[in-house]
């Protein structure tokens, strides 16, 4: 028998040990510890999933992909790559550690003095319990995001030449975005075609839908508080431009056209420096930059009509508030709905392109040969 095989025959035999302390935590602890043991229970399954994980999913644990190179688990034999088995992995690690954190807090929060000033409030306590609970999942979020640049591509290799049929989900870069401004704007520049340009912007605009159905019925019963349940556009309790974009009193709405393209032009503009090779920006920071440059743009720009920056942003959830306020929706503010559509869409090309003819076609000489991969 292989090392592999005694180490797994150890699992299984460690199986029995592990049921008999989940009894043991969940049946023989002192009720008198509250909650305590449910944090206990917690590390407890995810040491467990981590154990099994390691022996039986993803032998050897993948801590570094570039060193270990290939696993043999059964993650691998069921065609997962290695990158979605460090962010397992990584979420299990960030879990354990949380719930480490979660139980030193809890016993020292029961032993101090009522009067200590360390002693947090109920809620302060479950502020903090939740926030445990939530971390391993922003921490791997995270992880999954650094992991993205790292070198893994030798170690997926291994794994293509056993299963060619995986190849295209290795290598295949997407050109999909969540604004149709910057899709039509790589189509421009080539780097997306027509078929992806077609089924993309449908799939954004009705992400927007859903996302402002889920957001209007989150907010359902403040809404009827609000407005007495008696939807309106206009007035003191009017709610639509809670949702969708409206245009300032003051403005026009081709001084709202202006700034829609100009915002947008700023953004695409940024976004094409950003993914152009030449310029050295680590792939792992696009989010970070792409986030603070719409945040820039909305501190400089949403003064007159919200910044929508996002035709597919305000066309869903404006569909979305037709079924809820009617054809309203349409007519309000003299028809400005077509303002936040057609804007973005201009400034898009205008920021991309200004960006290729001012500055990336002075460049041809230093011009990498790999293309940007989104």
């Amino acid at each position: 028998m292989s090392v592999l095989g005694y180490v797994r025959v150890f699992a299984v035999s460690t199986l029995l040990l592990n049921l008999l302390v989940v009894y043991l935590i969940v049946f023989a602890t002192p009720k008198s510890l509250g909650n305590f043991r449910w944090h206990i229970l917690t590390l407890h399954n995810f040491q467990m999933i981590f154990e099994f994980g390691i022996i039986y999913c993803e032998f050897p644990f993948l801590g570094l992909p570039a060193f270990v190179g290939f696993t043999v688990g059964l993650f691998t034999e069921f065609g997962i790559g290695i990158y979605w088995q460090m962010v397992f992995s990584s979420f299990v690690l960030f879990s354990m550690l949380s719930m480490v954190q979660l139980i030193v807090f809890s016993r020292h929060q029961a032993i101090l003095p009522a009067n200590h000033w360390l002693k947090l409030g109920k809620v302060a306590r479950d502020l903090w319990i939740y926030s445990c609970y939530s971390l391993p999942a922003f921490c791997s979020l995270t992880m999954a995001v650094l992991l993205w640049s790292y070198d893994y591509h030798a170690a997926l290799g291994k794994i293509e030449n056993k299963y060619p049929y995986l190849s295209p989900f290795f290598h295949q870069p997407s050109s999909g975005q969540t604004n149709p401004s910057v899709t039509l704007v790589l189509w421009s520049l080539g780097r997306a075609s027509i078929q992806q340009v077609l089924a993309y912007i449908p799939i954004q605009i009705f992400g927007a839908f859903v996302g402002t159905a889920t957001a209007y019925l989150d907010y359902l019963e403040t809404l009827n508080f609000y407005d007495g349940g008696r939807r309106q556009i206009d007035g003191p309790n009017g709610t639509l431009c809670f949702f969708v974009t409206c245009i300032a009193p003051y403005s026009t709405k081709l001084s709202a056209l202006f700034d829609q393209i100009v915002g947008t032009a700023i953004l695409c503009m940024t976004m094409a420096a950003m993914l152009d090779p030449k310029n050295g920006v680590p792939k792992f920071l696009h989010p970070l930059f792409g986030g603070l440059t719409v945040l820039t743009i909305g501190l400089a720009f949403a003064q007159n009509d919200a910044y929508p920056i996002h035709a597919a942003r305000d066309l869903g959830a404006r569909l979305f508030m037709f079924i809820i306020y009617g054809k309203g929706v349409w007519t309000k503010d003299d028809y400005y709905w077509w303002v936040p559509i057609l804007g973005p869409l201009i400034g898009g090309f205008v920021g991309a392109w200004l960006y290729v003819l001012f500055i990336d076609f002075h460049a041809w000489s230093n011009r990498e040969e790999d293309e940007v991969e989104l």
